[in-house]
């Protein structure tokens, strides 16, 4: 999941003030964990730090304002975090396809508990639980056009 190495992130949220704006994605890492709940359920942990630059945006912000530096950083986060879960429910769902590794995680991270989980993960992998928390950080901004409509 630690893959991702430049791309373009694009916000648009309608009726608010933020919109339209595009990210370069700079840097990632990816975190994966898992947990087990008091039912004995598997919850897998994934955490991303992301570090943008802010690269084309239709309005004006003012990047020396820490306010709306943190509004755009929280509002990528939580696109970005929505974004990751779709996907990965549509796998799960759709496919029934661990192509994110999470068994392989579990496997290096616990062996004994894999040898329990394995023979039956098919089964388990499309109900699993994934919990996504997100960091955006704007490190740079590229390009500025600011238009009065």
């Amino acid at each position: 999941m630690d893959k991702i190495h430049g791309g373009i992130l694009t916000l648009s949220l309608k009726g608010g003030e933020i919109h339209d704006i595009s990210f370069e994605i700079s840097n990632n890492k990816t975190n994966l964990s898992f947990d087990i709940n008091d039912f004995g359920e598997i919850i897998v942990n994934i955490k991303t730090n992301t570090d943008v630059i802010l690269s084309e945006f239709k309005q004006e912000i003012d990047m020396s304002d820490t306010k709306q530096i943190k509004a755009l950083e929280d509002a990528a986060a939580a696109m970005l975090e929505q974004n990751i879960e779709s996907v990965i429910k549509k796998v799960e769902m759709e496919y029934n396809s661990d192509i994110f590794g999470f068994g392989n995680m579990i496997y290096k991270k616990n062996p004994k508990l894999w040898a329990q989980l394995s023979p039956k993960w098919d089964m388990l992998f499309p109900a699993l639980q994934v919990e996504v928390e997100s960091k955006v950080t704007i490190i740079n901004s590229v390009m500025i056009e600011t238009r009065g409509e």
